[in-house]
């Protein structure tokens, strides 16, 4: 048996023909699991253990819902009732998969003992009872309601409550409440149920957009599922010969601009691969309303090619430049990780790069029992201990992953330039008492050489890591010197 599918739904805005709004297939895919979507029919099953979240028991009556669903089913009833003035009542709530099993099979034994075949029992049986696991009531928010008049004049739930006052406002208004008229005349091919106009389906806000779709909950869950397909790996991006291709399955398009600006329908699309340089490239696909995330990738003016950096980034220019003259590389897969923390490791190696040292010579067994000699920064930190540029934190450890702050990037810097000592002025930044006193030299050497500043505030924050990115500008900054 196949497991319990959900899906989200998500808004739509409709103007004649059925379209929705464009929405980022990530944010679809985040809101699946959303226990109000999930589809429940001969094709999407719940298991047998199955048990919805947040049962309560319906007031004035034996059946649960799904406490969100009971809730909003007293406020429809007051409503229909306040307009037409017979009370509607709650005839099925809940169900659990034994009760579905033995409603199903009852009814099929029913219609054998009146003398059908077990194949035609199952046929007839089919048409308005699901089987166990296939019914919507197991999920606690399918209600089945109805005027007592109208049960009582057939003996049961009946077609003809459609034609009916309650019936005609129900399906014009429970939208409003977080429902849908789950199985309505003429669409039976598609629901694979008979009409059944007491049958409503919590669904919460996203009723209304149901409702003025005039699609099916199977149509509309298609359309949505398809362009979840179409867009969850679109646009994909191939880098060739320093040129990046974009391409995207059938049907979709795909727009975008070269300015680092969000991408929209009326951008330009995509016809052939990007090459200028100095360009950031922004591009989005679009199928049925719907849009994939935006594939963003810049080719900097020195022709290094990153998918995380803008032109517009405040460390553009110092990423690109430190980039290429081989003071940084990137971190695998045409990223750079600006906004990721400088590693003690990373600075280590950055700081043998712009030294040129010849690392091979550096190779083998390090003094750090956390540093293995297969490490690709092994050999920058035996360097960097060896120049007293970078020492270990003690007890035979050198921490390479563990992240390096403001106070020790300037300490760092200061160590590998000179031994003259600088101090800083009184109320230069106001947690000035905050720096570490080993790193007061230090940040007053590349406060006063121009490598570092404060913030805007006046602080410095000494002990705030440094991005990969603030490290770059400092390394040029740095170079200056």
């Amino acid at each position: 048996m196949r497991k319990l599918i959900c899906f989200l739904l998500v808004f739509c805005v409709l103007a004649g023909a059925f379209s929705c709004m464009a929405l980022e297939v990530d944010t679809i895919n985040n809101l699946l699991s959303s226990k109000y979507m999930i589809l429940v029919n001969r094709e999407y099953t719940v298991s047998s253990d199955y048990v919805p979240s947040d049962l309560v028991t319906y007031p004035g009556s034996s059946y649960k819902l799904e406490k969100n669903c009971a809730a909003a089913l007293q406020k429809l009833i007051n409503a229909c009732a306040a307009a037409n003035g017979e009370r509607l009542v709650l005839y099925s709530g809940y169900r659990t998969y034994q009760t579905q099993y033995n409603k199903y099979y009852n009814k099929v034994n029913q219609y054998i003992n009146n003398g059908y075949s077990r194949d035609k029992a199952i046929t007839l049986t089919d048409q308005y009872y699901a089987r166990p696991g296939a019914s919507e009531h197991h999920t606690g928010l399918a209600a089945d309601i109805c005027t007592p008049s109208s049960v009582n004049k057939y003996g049961q739930l009946h077609e003809s409550f459609g034609n009916t006052a309650e019936g005609k406002w129900l399906k014009k208004n429970s939208w409003k409440y977080g429902f849908i008229l789950r199985y309505e005349k003429g669409k039976e091919h598609i629901t694979g149920y008979n009409y059944e106009p007491w049958h409503f389906r919590y669904v919460g806000d996203i009723a209304e957009e149901i409702y003025q779709s005039g699609l099916t909950y199977e149509e509309y869950f298609a359309k949505l599922k398809t362009a979840q397909n179409k867009l969850s790996s679109a646009p994909e991006m191939t880098i060739k010969n320093n040129k990046v291709f974009l391409s995207a399955p059938d049907g979709v398009t795909i727009r975008y601009t070269s300015d680092g600006s969000t991408p929209t329908m009326s951008s330009k699309a995509y016809s052939s691969a990007f090459s200028t340089k100095n360009k950031t490239y922004k591009a989005i696909a679009f199928y049925d309303g719907h849009t994939s995330a935006v594939a963003t990738v810049t080719i900097t003016k020195y022709g290094d090619i990153f998918k995380d950096i803008s032109t517009k980034d405040w460390y553009y220019s110092a990423v690109s430049k430190a980039v290429n003259i081989g003071a940084f590389s990137g971190t695998g897969d045409y990223t750079f990780a600006p906004n990721t923390e400088m590693s003690r490791a990373m600075i280590a190696q950055v700081l043998a790069n712009i030294n040129g040292v010849d690392l091979a010579a550096y190779k083998g067994k390090t003094a750090y029992r956390d540093v293995s000699s297969k490490k690709w920064y092994a050999a920058a930190i035996n360097w960097a201990t060896e120049q007293n540029i970078v020492q270990g934190i003690g007890n035979s450890e050198f921490a390479p992953n563990t992240s390096i702050t403001r106070e020790q990037v300037c300490t760092v810097l200061y160590n590998a330039t000179t031994t003259k000592k600088y101090t800083l002025k009184n109320n230069t930044f106001t947690d000035q008492e905050s720096i570490s006193s080993w790193a007061k030299k230090g940040v007053a050497f590349c406060y006063q050489n121009d490598i570092v500043n404060g913030y805007p505030e006046g602080t410095f924050q000494p002990q705030h890591s440094a991005s990969r990115a603030e490290v770059a500008k400092m390394i040029l900054s740095y170079l200056s010197i």
